[in-house]
């Protein structure tokens, strides 16, 4: 979906922080795994009728097929790490999790989906 303002407060607050000789620019890994959009963490409608909630039971009321990302993962990598690849974000690997329950009161385990991602990290010299 579209961003926010407060997103774009947020990147350009985190890499100001960032830009230093010891920091790269921060990645947005949902973003880049999503081939530059943010897919809806929060208040989704139903696949079948975007008129229907997902949720009902966690969700506010008023936010139901409301259809927002409001949840992020970033990565700050350092020059060091950078040149060492000791630390590094799986290309591909983040996604949204819906975290869907069966025989329960309620449909998924909480009101935003869950983010996931798989780091790379290699084995330190010794």
């Amino acid at each position: 979906g579209a961003e926010s303002n407060e997103y774009h407060h947020l990147m350009r607050a985190l890499n100001e922080q960032a830009r230093t000789s010891l920091h790269l620019p921060v990645i947005d890994l949902i973003k880049q795994d999503y081939e530059g959009r943010h897919p809806v963490t929060y208040a989704d409608v139903d696949p079948t009728d975007p008129t229907r909630p997902r949720d009902t039971v966690l969700t506010h009321v008023t936010d139901r097929c409301a259809k927002m990302c409001i949840d992020y993962m970033m990565f700050m990598d350092s020059a060091r790490n950078a040149t060492s690849r000791g630390v590094r974000c799986q290309p591909g690997a983040t996604r949204v999790n819906e975290l869907f329950v069966t025989g329960r009161p309620f449909g998924q385990i909480s009101d935003h989906y869950a983010l996931t991602t798989k780091l790379l990290v290699a084995p330190r010299a010794v």
